[in-house]
């Protein structure tokens, strides 16, 4: 089985799934509305992706429906036949109040938000009674090339630039915060401004919009990072998530 991180703390759970298994293995591990709804992609790479995303997202809620709003951001729409309502309590320890900047329809069925992403080899599932999002890519792919189309030189000073984290954490944050927004057309060097990265904490701050102190997790596993932001969270308050070099 691919599971390698199964994390979470009040109000949000997160799985990363490492893929070691062929598609038709993943294909034991998800619903049929997964497989069917993945069938449809051209790329085998990314359809194979998007299993590995729903097989992570199964570990937490087997039956779960998930349901997109107006802007293709996804939710639990219903918990389907294998989570009651005990079940998703259970599914999350805590509460966390909605964010007010969210549009409406998000979350709603159950209550739950979901985030999904997936990199060659390597998926990520998060849920949550808030806001969350997720973000995953491999530890050394090489960004220099692209960094400046979503990091400015001020970026470029912030303490603790100088590690080798630092692009692919800043990347894999922006992305997180893209998904965040849910709002077409944010731009990462614009609307998206690192404040602070901190390798050794396995955390960043940014702004978003006119959003300061936007607290995000990151942390690697098994050769890949990972950034989240799980529900609820503002710019007052911590995600609590640590590094985990796994």
């Amino acid at each position: 089985m691919g599971v390698i991180l199964d994390t979470g703390g009040p109000g949000w759970r997160l799985v990363v799934w490492v893929v070691t298994e062929s598609y038709h293995e993943l294909e034991r591990c998800v619903t049929p509305a997964d497989i069917a709804a993945a069938a449809g992609i051209s790329s085998a790479a990314r359809r194979a992706g998007r299993l590995a995303a729903r097989a992570a997202l199964r570990v937490m809620a087997p039956g779960a429906v998930v349901g997109y709003d107006s802007h293709g951001a996804p939710f639990l729409a219903s918990p389907g036949q294998h989570m009651g309502r005990e079940g998703v309590g259970a599914l999350l320890d805590g509460n966390s109040e909605r964010d007010s900047l969210l549009p409406q329809g998000c979350g709603e069925g159950t209550g739950l938000h979901v985030s999904f992403s997936h990199c060659p080899g390597a998926a990520a599932a998060i849920v949550a009674r808030g806001a969350c999002a997720v973000d995953i890519e491999r530890a050394d792919r090489n960004f220099e090339r692209a960094a400046p189309r979503f990091v400015s030189e001020r970026e470029r000073t912030v303490r603790g630039s100088f590690s080798g984290l630092f692009l692919p954490a800043v990347w894999c944050a922006k992305e997180t915060l893209y998904k965040y927004a849910r709002t077409p057309g944010t731009d990462l060097l614009r609307d998206i401004e690192i404040e602070s990265f901190d390798p050794a904490a396995g955390e960043i701050t940014a702004r978003l919009g006119k959003r300061s102190g936007i607290r995000v997790a990151f942390r690697t596993v098994d050769g890949y990072i990972c950034c989240h932001i799980p529900g609820g969270v503002s710019g007052s308050e911590r995600t609590g998530a640590k590094t985990n070099n796994i």
